[in-house]
């Protein structure tokens, strides 16, 4: 029969359990680092203990011997392997009393070191399932918009829709004309979390723009090419040739030959987005580098 606690019992002690399992890997992590330094200890005590238990197994060996040479006293050959064999017998659960705990403490260090390594691994392994589920999902959407309405609606869905406003112009006939003109300007929170300022604070940066765009370009063709090689580029690799601090996403998501897009953008030379057309050609002195990743890439390495 399975025990059942109280309602007001798993009342107070259901949230604290669901925080002891949260931090759980944390905990045996600690709990088996703090064990193999106990460890240490314990058998750093028993190794000052052992000379002693040493020295007297070597000195009942000693008299054994001398006995066993003796003609007067009654002790043979049979009597002497007896002897020996319980003394290095006790000598042996001496030893052994005396590892013992660091023994038992450093088994269990080990075993709290392998839970936490096996319940991170489970926790990694939900949460790129829950990822890799969230963006192909996404992915199967953008395609279908892409089919049904084209890539400018798609880049429109995702970075928000261009403002419109009106513009007044003189005809040749001196009569003035009210056109509507649109503005490409990005939606700053419409970007990917992926996305990175270039600017001056870069150790790559240049005051001529034109070095700045011709080195942007040459990373962009660099990996594009080594994509085509290699077959797979993580987003912490580009990050780096950038000049930018890795990232945790950055070590899972990449890029996958065959996958996704094809190829890797940077989102500088994009002629839809006004910040980016702004930078090359002059008229801004920084750039928002959104990088078009095609999601966490060892599982899409395995398809």
């Amino acid at each position: 029969m399975k025990l059942k606690l109280p309602n007001g019992i798993l009342k107070y002690t259901g949230p604290k359990s669901l925080v002891l399992k949260k931090n759980s890997p944390t905990i045996l992590f600690a709990a088996g680092v703090t064990g193999f330094v106990a460890t240490t200890v314990l058998a750093s005590r028993a190794t000052l203990k052992l000379p002693d238990v040493l020295d007297e197994v070597s000195k009942f060996k000693d008299k054994m011997v001398i006995a066993l040479d003796d003609d007067d006293v009654a002790y043979d050959q049979a009597d002497y392997n007896h002897d020996v064999a319980l003394l290095y017998g006790k000598a042996t659960a001496d030893i052994f009393k005396m590892y013992g705990p660091a023994i038992i403490v450093g088994g269990l260090s080990i075993a709290a070191l392998t839970s936490s390594h096996r319940i991170l691994n489970k926790r990694n392994a939900a949460v790129t399932a829950a990822y890799a589920a969230l963006d192909q999902g996404f992915n199967r959407y953008r395609s279908r918009v892409i089919e049904d309405l084209g890539r400018e609606k798609d880049y429109e869905y995702q970075h928000g829709k261009p403002q419109e406003f009106p513009v007044t112009i003189k005809a040749d006939n001196g009569k003035d004309i009210t056109l509507t003109a649109r503005s490409l300007t990005v939606d700053e929170t419409s970007l990917s979390q992926y996305s990175k300022f270039f600017d001056q604070l870069n150790e790559y940066w240049e005051p001529t723009q034109e070095y700045n765009m011709i080195f942007l370009r040459s990373r962009q063709n660099y990996w594009n090419d080594m994509l085509r090689i290699r077959g797979h580029v993580f987003l912490n690799e580009v990050y780096q040739s950038l000049g930018i601090e890795h990232t945790k996403a950055g070590a899972v998501v990449g890029w996958v030959r065959n996958h996704g897009d094809g190829y890797i953008d940077f989102g500088v030379f994009n002629a839809m987005n006004e910040g980016s057309i702004n930078f090359v050609n002059g008229r801004e002195a920084a750039i928002r580098l959104d990088f078009n990743v095609d999601g966490i890439i060892y599982d899409l390495m395995d398809n």
